[in-house]
């Protein structure tokens, strides 16, 4: 569920996003009008984040993750590209978290990515096979101190401190 700027909730499920009008208790789907927009009013949608700008990121369970400018009504679809290391890492997206150098942070069942909202490009973090430990990462969070925690499927909760984050080989705690 995420609340948008006019008030009304979206609704992320498994058959794509809702939008539902609390004034009017009406439900409705976006209506985008591209074909990557049509695509994500019937996919299974597992996460969404607004971004600092207003920008809806979604994940999906099978086709990577979307850009959404809602007041544009522009939707951009960004999937993995075996061999491209700057495409997100997996096309199965779990979650989201934008840190406070204005980076989207990625969790897929294959690892973690950083995303450059500038750049349009995904550099891989973390990968899984390697750390941590080959489980899937679920969820993602970054506290007051800049610390990146990291909750997997099957080893818990990782903690990555801001220098971590900095170094080349990155330090689980």
């Amino acid at each position: 569920l995420r609340e948008q700027a006019d008030g009304t909730i979206l609704v992320a499920f498994a058959r794509g996003l809702i939008v539902f009008d609390p004034k009017t208790g009406t439900v409705s789907r976006p209506g985008f009008r591209a074909s990557a927009g049509q695509l994500l009013d019937s996919l299974y949608i597992v996460s969404l984040i607004h971004d600092s700008h207003g920008i809806l990121w979604v994940g999906t369970a099978i086709r990577g993750m979307f850009r959404v400018d809602w007041k544009k009504k522009d939707v951009r679809n960004y999937r993995h590209r075996e061999g491209d290391e700057r495409s997100i890492l997996s096309d199965k997206v779990t979650g989201f978290v934008e840190d406070g150098s204005g980076h989207l942070w990625i969790s897929t069942d294959r690892g973690i990515g950083r995303f450059s909202m500038a750049k349009d490009q995904c550099t891989p973090y973390l990968v899984c096979n390697a750390d941590p430990r080959g489980s899937a990462i679920r969820e993602l969070s970054i506290d007051n101190a800049g610390n990146l925690w990291i909750s997997s499927l099957k080893d818990g909760v990782y903690c990555l401190t801001p220098t971590s984050l900095n170094s080349a080989r990155p330090e689980l705690k």
